[in-house]
């Protein structure tokens, strides 16, 4: 039994039987790196036989290469390249983002990169695809971790959704244009279009309220993708060695993601009564997203627990009754209104740990 966690932010990368990655991968990151650098994004320049890209840039760190509201600039005309041309990066990590000298910004590691899915199901309705979300979380989420103050975090954060907000007016723009030359091929919705100027419009002059909201984002997606390593890690990928405590710890990891994302929903339900018209609206779509995400990652998790007892590496002595004991409880997480799924993850968890150690 193969469950496999894959989401459209990181795709999941065991190599079975193998070290390091595979010939098919190598071909892909060669294609797609070279389609995005004909399309203008910045992409460093790297050897065909081995694919090791040589830069001038350096990894964001806020202390020794901060990344600047001119790399911000970078960053989402590259995003909105590859958004408009299809190419999904699935792998904007922070070690794969490199800040040089006059806000020049490169990007390699291509491997996984495939094409965007038109009226991708797994998303919201009001929803575009779009790389910046795995930026935000491989790369925004672990880089503003490492910032010393609160002021300093909430001063970069507030720089960035200015940065987004411009990157939303351009998408925007667009996605209007495609629209109206399409009608309903499309690959955008009106509704889609909607959300996407109500972004660029209210995240222009970001307030403490934005700021605050966005680092409770910045929490969920980055607990999100330390869970995801965990596991990937665990499973072998990139050369790892199989891990079966990893494979056991990643649900919890994971869990506390679902808690954070649950906040982030109820944060700004609070914040769009508190608020009227354009700002009331767009923080109810945030709330929306949040408990998307929830239910998102708690549908991966069923399907990692269940792979847990029933894989053979795992040495689980687990038997059917108890498994489909333990699927019920997590059946009830999925089913459970928001406000309830806290307490029902903490019961879970707990026969989890019981039955996992």
């Amino acid at each position: 039994m193969l469950v496999n966690p894959i989401s459209f932010m990181a795709k999941h990368r065991v190599v079975v039987g193998k070290k390091g990655v595979t010939e098919n991968e190598i071909k892909n990151e060669y294609s797609m790196a070279q389609n995005a650098r004909n399309i203008g994004v910045g992409v460093p320049e790297y050897s065909v036989a081995y694919l090791k890209y040589n830069t001038e840039g350096k990894k964001a760190n806020p202390n020794t290469n901060p990344i600047t509201k001119e790399h911000l600039d970078s960053v989402f005309k590259n995003i909105y390249l590859m958004d408009k041309n299809g190419i999904n990066h699935n792998d904007l990590d922070i070690q794969h983002v490199y800040y040089g000298n006059e806000g020049k910004v490169e990007i390699d590691c291509f491997r996984f990169a495939d094409r965007f899915k038109r009226n991708n199901p797994a998303l919201p309705d009001f929803f575009a695809p779009t790389n910046q979300i795995n930026y935000e979380t491989a790369s925004i989420a672990p880089y503003v971790e490492k910032f010393y103050s609160q002021d300093s975090r909430n001063l970069f954060v507030s720089d960035y959704l200015e940065a987004s907000s411009k990157f939303h007016k351009k998408r925007s723009e667009y996605m209007a244009q495609d629209i109206l030359e399409k009608g309903e091929n499309s690959e955008f919705s009106t509704k889609m279009l909607n959300y996407e100027i109500l972004k660029a419009d209210v995240t222009e002059n970001p307030d403490n309220q934005m700021v605050f909201l966005m680092l409770q984002k910045l929490d969920f997606l980055g607990k999100q993708r330390r869970a995801f390593t965990k596991w990937d890690e665990s499973n072998g990928a990139c050369g790892h060695e199989f891990s079966l405590e990893g494979r056991i710890d990643s649900i919890p990891m994971y869990l506390d993601a679902v808690e954070s994302a649950i906040n982030y929903s109820q944060m700004a339900k609070e914040l769009s009564k508190e608020n009227q018209g354009r700002r009331a609206l767009y923080f109810d779509y945030e709330s929306q997203l949040g408990e998307f995400y929830a239910n998102t990652y708690l549908s991966w998790i069923k399907g990692m627990a269940n792979w847990n007892f029933e894989d053979d590496r795992m040495l689980s002595d687990v038997d059917e009754q108890t498994r489909n004991m333990l699927n019920d409880d997590f059946q009830a997480i999925i089913d459970a209104d928001l406000a309830d799924k806290k307490e029902a993850m903490s019961n879970y968890l707990k026969l989890y740990k019981e039955y996992s150690y």
